[in-house]
């Protein structure tokens, strides 16, 4: 089974190129966090949402590659949530679907 995703806060996010080699993001774990996956060629893709505090942290990109991560901070823990409520939909909506054992 995958193992679960870790949800690094933004500020110790790596400095890392979206081509680099790297694992696709395991189950998320409880809380604000879901892991997506669709296929798309010969090729699955992900994409990891998850909310810190107030920021919103969304990493997705072609599966074996690290992707490319977007951080978003939002004024209050409400904004936050209501954000990664709707990007979950907006993922969803573009035939990602969870990542599940």
């Amino acid at each position: 089974a995958p193992k679960i995703a870790e949800l690094v806060p933004p500020r110790a996010l790596p400095k890392t190129k979206a081509d680099a080699s790297a694992p696709p993001p395991g189950l998320a774990p409880r809380g604000d966090a879901r892991s997506f996956r669709r296929s798309k060629g010969d090729t699955g893709e992900f994409c990891l949402v998850y909310r810190i505090h107030r920021q919103l942290v969304v990493r997705r990109g072609p599966v074996g590659k690290y992707g490319e991560v977007e951080v978003v901070d939002y004024p209050s823990e409400s904004s936050a949530a209501h954000a990664y409520a709707q990007k979950c939909s907006e993922i969803t909506g573009e035939g990602f679907f969870d990542l599940r054992e």
